[in-house]
């Protein structure tokens, strides 16, 4: 028998294959392992929170659709619900309100705070969505990671009509802030502002404003800042959320949104949709029931102007043809407005400052239209002389004013209702005449 002359070499390799792997290739085939398996638990893991935020997504487009709807059956925006009334209890996700002087309030409660920035009908409320009142299921009223959505609304839009629902208008603002800088949004932007959800940038500028009238807010997986339905604490904030998430967590006017940021200082895993003025009245345009707020607003004026001429009729003195009819005085809230030029003044006697109009106990048919469609005080200029007759030449005995959609007195938003003798004396006529 021939024994190959490399059979040395041919046992040697036979027994070192029967030997199996070594320690040392064993730990690298467990280190490869185990870093695809992080590999994969990190993309499961990714995967989780994109489904989380993707889901709360989904949750807030379900509430927004049936604030609209709310909307287009009642013309008017909900009241939040009281975060501190938990599952199980009544009232728990209905919103809460009360009606003050005949104008629906939205009531504070635990957890739920009015009149931020503002007395009613300014400033807004905040507390979680009321679900219950929408007719939304309560597993949309929370989100992924277990919180029920915080819901801010402006509160003049609580207080709309059918008649006004086409003129409202928000104060709340969106700010999109990249960390790290400061977390101080404001609602008065240079031109260079980054406020996300107005159409001008430039300050003082609400001629195309579309601030927001409600915000719907998720606060992310470290949930600082919300409610859990079977909880009426709050969800702890301190060393939780950053700076950013703190704003939205704060009772203000300011809201920031943000791109995704995991953690350390600059996190951020809000969630914020606002909900503007068009996403309102685009739905109820479409049927064409909407009145323009010029159309409202002289519709407004004109009631009053009837209603104040059909107090000087039933208050004028004197003998026909020379009755004298006498201005009602309004109330003394003085405010110097500059007029236009059409509003003609000539013959009347040292006018007063624009003032509010006279009180429904003088005028007792001015009931509920002491405001404009925007919810600020109408004003009213009268002659100063307290009695006129037909040899009068006041032109313009007193003329009504809205500041517009600002609220603010002065600018081009300003709309002025003059009411002449002759419209006076043409009411009186139809009325009955001397």
């Amino acid at each position: 028998m021939t024994i190959p002359a490399n059979s040395d070499l041919v046992i040697a390799t036979a027994k070192r294959s029967q030997r199996g792997f070594s320690l040392v290739e064993i730990a690298v085939v467990l280190v490869i392992v185990g870093l695809a398996l992080g590999t994969g638990i990190a993309i499961l893991q990714s995967k989780i929170k994109q489904g989380q935020i993707d889901a709360s997504k989904e949750r807030a487009a379900v509430i927004q659709k049936a604030l609209t709807a709310y909307v287009a059956l009642n013309n008017r925006m909900p009241c939040p619900a009281a975060p501190g009334i938990v599952r199980g209890a009544a009232g728990y996700n209905a919103e809460r309100t009360t009606l003050v002087l005949g104008l629906l309030t939205c009531t504070n409660g635990t957890g739920l705070t009015n009149n931020i920035g503002g007395a009613m009908p300014q400033g807004a409320s905040r507390g979680t969505v009321p679900c219950q009142t929408l007719g939304v299921p309560e597993e949309a009223c929370t989100d992924a990671w277990g919180s029920r959505f915080t819901y801010v609304v402006t509160n003049a839009a609580v207080q709309l009509t059918a008649n006004t629902v086409g003129i409202l208008r928000g104060n709340l603002t969106l700010h999109r802030i990249v960390p790290p800088a400061a977390a101080n949004p404001v609602n008065a932007l240079a031109a260079t502002g980054n406020q996300i959800n107005a159409c001008s940038t430039t300050v003082d500028d609400n001629s195309c404003n579309q601030a927001a009238v409600a915000m719907v807010i998720s606060h992310g997986a470290n949930q600082g800042g919300g409610f859990a339905p079977s909880s009426a604490a709050v969800y702890a904030t301190a060393g939780v959320v950053s700076a950013y998430e703190l704003v939205n967590a704060a009772n203000g006017l300011q809201f920031i949104q943000n791109d995704y940021v995991e953690t350390g200082a600059n996190s951020f895993d809000d969630i914020v949709v606002p909900f503007s003025p068009s996403d309102v009245v685009y739905t109820l345009s479409q049927s064409g029931s909407l009145k323009s707020a010029n159309v409202l607003m002289n519709e407004r004026f004109e009631t009053v102007k009837l209603a104040i001429i059909q107090q000087i009729y039933a208050s004028a003195t004197g003998t026909s043809p020379n009755k004298q009819i006498t201005l009602p005085a309004e109330t003394s809230v003085t405010v110097n407005i500059t007029y236009p030029n059409f509003v003609d003044f000539a013959g009347c006697t040292a006018l007063t400052n624009s003032q509010v109009l006279p009180t429904v106990v003088t005028i007792p048919a001015l009931t509920g239209l002491l405001n404009d469609v925007w919810v600020t005080p109408i004003r009213y200029k009268r002659a100063l002389t307290p009695a006129f007759g037909a040899g009068n030449t006041c032109v313009t005995p007193f003329v009504l004013v809205s500041y517009g959609p600002d609220r603010v007195v002065g600018g081009s938003d300003d709309i002025f209702y003059p009411v002449t003798h002759a419209d006076i004396t043409s009411a009186i006529v139809k009325l009955g005449g001397w």
